[in-house]
């Protein structure tokens, strides 16, 4: 499963969608192709529609302007101001996300993000670079074992991401703590060296 799902984060067949969940509500979901999310609509129970985007791929701005998001939010969610930031829009979140990258070849240090916005009803999230956390968020929803409703999701991704930059500071930490106890050599410039590291 977890390959297929890195596969699907790659294709370019399905526009630009990545990939899309139907929130059951109660921690499954169902795949949803770029045709029949077009024409989704939220029935009488507590289905979520999630939309998974590419943010560089034409015609992304045009598609969130066309389904209630107003031009100035949507270009905020396709460009590359990626700032940390969340607001509320009326009933809508808009957010801005970002993580440490652990993409093969990456440095740390170059930071990935993921825009959000959501209505309670449909989540459309969007990046630039391929992103574990989302695979992830949405294997679990395959499994069944995943969130129940919009805030779930938004939290969940949040939460891994946080995780994952966790090991990452303590790793930064644990260096820290062994340079604070290195005695200062003669050539200051090593140690600087490793302090920039």
């Amino acid at each position: 499963m977890d390959e297929q799902l890195r596969a699907t984060d790659d294709l370019t067949s399905e526009g630009p969608l990545l990939f899309g969940r139907v929130l059951d509500g109660e921690g499954g979901a169902r795949p949803i192709g770029w045709e029949a999310a077009q024409r989704w609509h939220r029935g009488l129970g507590h289905e979520v529609l999630w939309l998974h985007f590419d943010r560089t791929a034409a015609g992304v701005q045009e598609w969130l302007e066309a389904h209630d998001i107003p031009e100035p939010t949507a270009e905020l969610l396709t460009s590359d101001d990626t700032r940390p930031r969340a607001f509320r829009e009326g009933q809508a979140l808009v957010a801005t996300l970002r993580g440490v990258n652990f993409n093969p070849g990456a440095e740390p240090e170059d930071m990935v993000s993921i825009q959000v916005w959501s209505d309670g009803a449909r989540v459309f999230t969007l990046r630039r670079h391929s992103m574990q956390t989302t695979r992830e968020v949405a294997g679990d929803l395959d499994r069944g074992h995943g969130p129940r409703d919009a805030g779930g999701l938004i939290t969940l991704l949040i939460e891994r991401m946080i995780a994952r930059m966790n090991h990452s500071i303590v790793d930064m930490n644990e260096s820290i703590d062994a340079l604070e106890l290195t005695p200062v050599e003669e050539d200051p410039s090593a140690m600087l060296a490793k302090i920039t590291d």
